[in-house]
């Protein structure tokens, strides 16, 4: 005869993840353009982590004009 042992887990409740949403606008002065962005992250960003974010628009030619604002957190 042999026993079994039934083991119950208890379901892995995941936390929920936060999200910083940032507002921020870049300038192209040459074509003299200006963009009004949205940045998210689900951390809170460090300079480099800014840095490797906007390193496509400064490919583009286009610059930071107004400091990341954190607008909200989800």
């Amino acid at each position: 005869m042999s026993l079994s042992t039934i083991t119950k887990t208890a379901p892995q409740i995941q936390k929920p993840r936060i999200v910083y949403e940032y507002s921020l606008t870049v300038a192209n002065s040459e074509d003299k353009d200006t963009q009004e962005l949205t940045a998210a992250f689900s951390f809170i960003p460090s300079l480099q982590d800014w840095q490797q974010w906007l390193d496509g628009w400064n490919s583009c030619g286009y610059s930071l004009s107004s400091s990341p604002n954190l607008i909200r957190t989800i």
